[in-house]
């Protein structure tokens, strides 16, 4: 049986394309390659002040990190 869910799990992996939004701004869209699941999605930016913001999407649910240096 685990052997299955492995095999679902690889062959459900997400294609990723990031690109650069911005300057301080990356963006991560993905696909699922097979079988149906939620869009999702991720993007990290370096605001003036130092802080790093992470987000993570996946269809309605926002996750948002921020990162201060200390």
């Amino acid at each position: 049986m685990m052997l299955r869910k492995i095999a679902v799990a690889a062959a459900a992996k997400p294609a990723s394309l990031a690109r650069w939004e911005s300057e301080n701004k990356m963006v991560c869209e993905q696909r699922l390659l097979k079988g149906d699941g939620p869009k999702t999605g991720w993007s990290r930016e370096m605001t003036n002040d130092g802080e790093l913001i992470l987000t993570m999407t996946a269809d309605d649910v926002v996750c948002t990190r921020v990162y201060i240096r200390e």
